[in-house]
C-alpha cells in the first residue's frame, strides 16, 4: 500500500511547546547554570545603584553635607556599574553559546528529518513555506531561548531583590503596592492566548508569502515569457496584505497588553507618591529613602514590563516551535519493512499484476505484468498520463504498489532497504536539475569521493569535457541556480557525467534528448549509448526515434500493456506503436 503521509500531525508534546525544546537545551545546562550565576552577580550589583544614590548620596552626603564620603560614593557607583557590565557580558556570551548550540541541533534535526520524508510530503507543500520554517521560525525560537532566558532570569532576580529592598525601606507601603498585582494578573491572563493566536497567524501568513515569492522567482522565465509580471505582483500583494493584517492584529493585541501593564505601573507609583509624601514632610521617611523606594519600584515594575514583552517573544517562539515540530512529527519514509540490504544487483525485474494509484480511488497502473532481464534496454511508450513515469517512481521506491508485486533479483521491492536500492539506480531526467555551485561539485554529486581521473573520464565519456574546459574557470566555474548559466544540452551532458560517475546497475532515462538541437542531441545520444551498456535501462520515451535500439518496447495505454516487442516487430503488427510512429513521422515531415 501507499505509505500514508500524515497531515498537520501535532502531538500533545508539541502543544506544550517548551517540553519539546528541553532535549535540545538540557545538554548545555552547565553553560546555562554558569550564565545564571553571572546573571545573579550582575543583577545584584545593579540593585546597589538605587541604594547608593538614594540613601547614601542624598541622605548621608547632600543633606548631611558630608563631602568626605563623596569619593567613596562615586567609586561605589562606578564600581557597581562596571562589575555589573562585566558579568552581564559573560552572561550574554554563555547564553548565546548555549542557545546557538541548541538551535543548531534543532535545525539539523529538522533538516535531517526533512530529507527522509516521503516524496508525497514535498508534492503537497510549498518550498517557500518549508524554507521559512527552517530560517524565520528557527530564528524566533532562538530569540525565545536567548532573550527569553536573559529577560526571565534578570527580571526574576530583579523582582526578588527589588521586593526585599522595598520591604526593608517601608513594609506597610510595599503591602499597599500589592493592590496592583491582581490587576496585572487579569491583564496577563486575558492577553496570553490572544498573543499566541496572533503570532501563529503571523507565522502562517509569512510562510504563504514566502512560498508565493519562491515559486514566482523560480519560474521567472515563464512569468516574463507570458508577460504576467502584473498578475504575479497582484497575487503576491494578496499574500502580503494578509501578512500585513496579521501583523497589525498582533501589534494591536500587544499594544493593549503593554498599555495595560504600563497603566498599572503608573498606578503603583502614584499610590507610593500619594501615601509616602506626607511621611517625608513629617520626617518619618527621608527624601533619600523616597528616591530609593521609587527607583526600586521602577526596577520592580520594569521586570513586569520586561516579562510582558517576554510573553510576546515566547508566544512567537512557541508558534514557531509548533510549526517545526509539526513537520518533525510526520512519519519518515516507511522503513520498518525495508530491512533487506540489496547486494550488487543483476537488474532482473519482475512485475506481476502491479497496480498503483496516487489516489486510492483512481488507478494509474492496472495489472501491469512484465519481465526485464539483466542488462536489457526497455522503452516505455505511450501517451501522457499512461503510467510511464509511475513505473520509474515505483522502481526507485518513491511509492509502493497498491496491489500486486515487483521483485528485483527475486527480492520483493517493497522490502528492500531504500539506500541500498537507490545507490544502484541512476536517473537522467528530461528536466535536468543541477545545484548552484561549480561544474565539478555537480558531477561529484554522483560519487562524492571520486578521484580527478574518474571525474575527467566520466565527463569525456559524456562528451562534456571539451565544453567544460572552454568555460571561464573550467571545472570550477559557477553555473548559477539550477545551472541557469549553461545551455540545455550542456546541463544534460553534466547530468549524464554525474550518472556515469555513480556507475549504477539500473538506469532510468526520462526522454533525455528531447528539446535539444541536432548537434547536442547527437552528442548526448553518443554518451547515452556508452552509459547504458551492461545496465538494465528503462527509457521513458516520447520521441520514438530514441527507442529503436531498445531490446523491448512496452506500449502502455490506460495503465496497462497493449503491446511488447522490438521496433521492427511492432512496426509490422500495425498496432498502437505503429500509429504513434507514423504520426510522429508525418509531424516531422510537415516541418
Amino acid at each position: 500500500m501507499i505509505n500514508p503521509v500524515r497531515k498537520n500531525v501535532i502531538s500533545v508534546r508539541t502543544k506544550e511547546g517548551t517540553g519539546r525544546l528541553l532535549p535540545y537545551v538540557m545538554p548545555h545546562k552547565w553553560l546555562i547554570a554558569r550564565a545564571v550565576v553571572f546573571m545573579s552577580i550582575a543583577t545584584a550589583f545593579n540593585l546597589l545603584v538605587p541604594w547608593i544614590t538614594g540613601t547614601v548620596l542624598i541622605d548621608q552626603v547632600i543633606i548631611a553635607k558630608n563631602l568626605g564620603l563623596l569619593p567613596w560614593v562615586v567609586l561605589a557607583l562606578v564600581g557597581s556599574v562596571l562589575i555589573s557590565r562585566i558579568f552581564s557580558y559573560l552572561q550574554d556570551y554563555d547564553l548565546a553559546l548555549s542557545s546557538q548550540r541548541a538551535i543548531h541541533d534543532l535545525r539539523m534535526d529538522f533538516y535531517d528529518h526533512l530529507q527522509h520524508l516521503h516524496i508525497t510530503f514535498f508534492e503537497k507543500r510549498h518550498t517557500g513555506d518549508l524554507v521559512s520554517r527552517v530560517t524565520n521560525d528557527v530564528d524566533d525560537i532562538d530569540d525565545m531561548i536567548t532573550h527569553g532566558a536573559t529577560v526571565l532570569g534578570v527580571q526574576i532576580i530583579m523582582l526578588i531583590g527589588g521586593f526585599i529592598a522595598l520591604f526593608y525601606l517601608n513594609f506597610s507601603l510595599t503591602l499597599l503596592v500589592f493592590i496592583t498585582f491582581p490587576i496585572l494578573a487579569v491583564i496577563i491572563r486575558y492577553s496570553r492566548k490572544r498573543i499566541r493566536a496572533a503570532a501563529r497567524i503571523v507565522k502562517a501568513t509569512t510562510g504563504e508569502m514566502a512560498a508565493r515569492a519562491e515559486e514566482t522567482i523560480s519560474g521567472m522565465r515563464i512569468v516574463k515569457a507570458f508577460t504576467r509580471e502584473k498578475f504575479e505582483v497582484d497575487r503576491f500583494s494578496s499574500k502580503s496584505i494578509k501578512s500585513m493584517h496579521a501583523n497589525v492584529r498582533s501589534t494591536q493585541v500587544w499594544s493593549f497588553y503593554g498599555s495595560g501593564i504600563e497603566m498599572v505601573t503608573v498606578l503603583g507609583s502614584a499610590l507610593v507618591i500619594w501615601f509616602a509624601t506626607p511621611s517625608v514632610v513629617a520626617g518619618t521617611f527621608t527624601i533619600g529613602q523616597l528616591v530609593a523606594y521609587l527607583a526600586y519600584l521602577s526596577k520592580m515594575y520594569n521586570p513586569i514590563l520586561g516579562l510582558s514583552r517576554l510573553n510576546l517573544i515566547i508566544q512567537r517562539g512557541m508558534a514557531a516551535a509548533e510549526r517545526l515540530f509539526e513537520v518533525i512529527d510526520i512519519r519518515k519514509e516507511n522503513t520498518a519493512q525495508r530491512k533487506i540490504i540489496l547486494p550488487k544487483t543483476e537488474g532482473r525485474f519482475v512485475f506481476e499484476d502491479a497496480s498503483f494509484g496516487y489516489d486510492p480511488d483512481r488507478l494509474v497502473l492496472k495489472n501491469f505484468t512484465l519481465k526485464v532481464d539483466p542488462g536489457e534496454i526497455v522503452a516505455l511508450v505511450g501517451r501522457s498520463g499512461a503510467g510511464k513515469s509511475t513505473i520509474a517512481n515505483l522502481i526507485t521506491g518513491f511509492y509502493d504498489l497498491t496491489r500486486g508485486s515487483i521483485t528485483l533479483d527475486g527480492y520483493p521491492l517493497h522490502k528492500l532497504n531504500l539506500d541500498s536500492l537507490r545507490s544502484q539506480i541512476g536517473i537522467v531526467l528530461q528536466e535536468t536539475f543541477l545545484f548552484s555551485g561549480t561544474v565539478k561539485e555537480n558531477i561529484l554529486y554522483g560519487k562524492l569521493d571520486a578521484t580527478e581521473d574518474q571525474l575527467v573520464t566520466a565527463t569525456k565519456t559524456a562528451n562534456a569535457h571539451d565544453f567544460i574546459m572552454k568555460l571561464t574557470q573550467g571545472y570550477d566555474t559557477e553555473i548559477g541556480e539550477k545551472g541557469v548559466k549553461l545551455s540545455g544540452g550542456e546541463r544534460q551532458r553534466i547530468a549524464i557525467a554525474r550518472a556515469l560517475l555513480k556507475d549504477p546497475r539500473i538506469l532510468i532515462l526520462d526522454e533525455a534528448t528531447s528539446n535539444l538541437d541536432s548537434e547536442s542531441e547527437a552528442l548526448i545520444q553518443q554518451a547515452l549509448d556508452i552509459l547504458i551498456k551492461g545496465r538494465t535501462t528503462f527509457i521513458i520515451a516520447h520521441r520514438l526515434s530514441t527507442v529503436r535500439k531498445a531490446d523491448k518496447i512496452v506500449v502502455i495505454e490506460d495503465g496497462g500493456i497493449v503491446e511488447i516487442g522490438t521496433h521492427a516487430k511492432l512496426l509490422k503488427t500495425k498496432g498502437p506503436y505503429r500509429k504513434f510512429y507514423e504520426a510522429q513521422f508525418m509531424e516531422q515531415k510537415a516541418r
